[in-house]
């Protein structure tokens, strides 16, 4: 599953601008956003450091987000999206399989 957040005006909130798919299309539509600030989610985590993050097994990290859309989630990938030197977005990859990005 691939998806693409957005940084609102207020830098706030990521929201959910694009994703793959009919899961992609029901939580856009469903007003997916995730709060930059928020503790439990990797793409916050990518956001705030501006930095990749890829957890090969997201049982075995504090930082995942369950996502009600996507319970079969086993790896993920957050890469941050910045334009001259400023944080626009993140754009994150989600595998059912373990071990999906080594």
């Amino acid at each position: 599953h691939v998806h693409i957040y957005l940084l609102d005006d207020q830098k706030e909130y990521l929201v959910l601008s694009g994703g793959a798919g009919e899961i992609g299309k029901i939580m856009v539509t469903y007003g997916h956003k995730i709060n930059i600030n928020a503790p439990q989610s990797l793409v916050a985590l990518c956001a705030r450091t501006h930095e990749l993050v890829i957890v090969n097994d997201v049982t075995k990290t504090p930082n995942y987000l369950p996502n009600r859309f996507l319970p079969k989630t086993a790896s993920e990938l957050a890469i941050p999206m910045i334009v001259a030197g400023q944080l626009i977005g993140v754009f994150d990859v989600q595998s059912e399989q373990y071990d999906y990005f080594n």
